[in-house]
């Protein structure tokens, strides 16, 4: 749990009133994260890794260019002083306004089919991103290396002596893809066009209760220049084959979400 005294500090750098409740929030891998109640509002506090800290000044702008394009990405809050991540006592952290979703839903086919249009959406508009983002192109890792980062992360997780359930889900993601890349012969990759969310599927996707919209999209910490295709088929794998499922039902919510992507962006085979 967080340390009592951060939150008293960054109810003060944020002006956040008085503190009321501090919760965490078991969703997220290697990192940890909090829904902040206050006499003012509520907040969730996103603790980011020390390597991670560097990168909060392009996740701010990646955020700020998307909602401006009717993007509802979900934008970190500044300090009072104008600061976009606050650093205490090693720890980094960024805040958020707190959105109340639905975490809980079986979704429908036609929930998935507007997952696949939101994200045809965001690639739409990430193809028109100014030249300050074009510094953050997907780099295809050699075998050896791409291996190597999914062994490190693999042993971060198989360190804990307790796991969340998405943390057993990404561990189960990372064996996949280990298995996957050892079978691998020479790819053909497409060139890189388009923004990237870089890790989209329901996790981070804010949903209404009421309506069912999608209301948030919020984690873009990975949006990078790519291929459209790349985030295309990891995200159906992430969204409609994750964790336990049958083939044929994952194939229907896939035809969905590929359904909902073409209808606002078709793809063609060489994207």
């Amino acid at each position: 749990m967080i340390n009592p005294e951060h939150i008293q500090k960054i109810c003060a750098e944020y002006d956040l009133g008085e503190s009321i409740k501090v919760e965490e929030i078991l969703e997220g891998a290697l990192n940890h994260n909090y829904a902040l109640e206050t006499t003012k509002d509520k907040y969730f506090i996103k603790s980011i890794r020390e390597k991670k800290k560097e990168q909060s000044q392009y996740v701010y702008d990646v955020e700020v260019f998307m909602g401006s394009k009717g993007i509802p990405a979900i934008t970190l809050l500044k300090t009072l002083s104008g600061k976009i991540s606050l650093e205490i006592d090693g720890n980094i952290y960024r805040l958020y306004e707190y959105i109340e979703s639905d975490r809980g839903h079986t979704y429908s086919l036609e929930e998935y089919r507007d997952m696949g249009a939101l994200l045809a959406c965001i690639h739409s508009v990430g193809s028109q991103t100014p030249d300050t983002f074009q510094e953050k192109q997907l780099k295809v890792l050699s075998r050896p290396l791409a291996m190597e980062r999914l062994e490190g992360w693999k042993k971060d997780l198989l360190v804990k002596t307790e796991r969340t359930d998405i943390e057993e889900l990404f561990l189960r993601f990372i064996n996949l893809k280990l298995d996957l890349i050892s079978k691998l012969g020479n790819l053909e990759v497409s060139p890189n066009s388009t923004l990237i969310h870089g890790d989209y599927h329901q996790g981070n996707l804010l949903v209404s209760k009421e309506t069912r919209e999608i209301i948030g999209v919020c984690d873009w910490e990975l949006a990078l220049i790519a291929p459209r295709g790349y985030e295309l088929a990891r995200s159906i794998m992430y969204v409609c084959f994750g964790d336990e499922f049958e083939v044929e039902s994952a194939t229907e919510k896939a035809k969905s979400f590929l359904a909902g992507y073409n209808s606002t962006l078709p793809i063609l085979a060489l994207d």
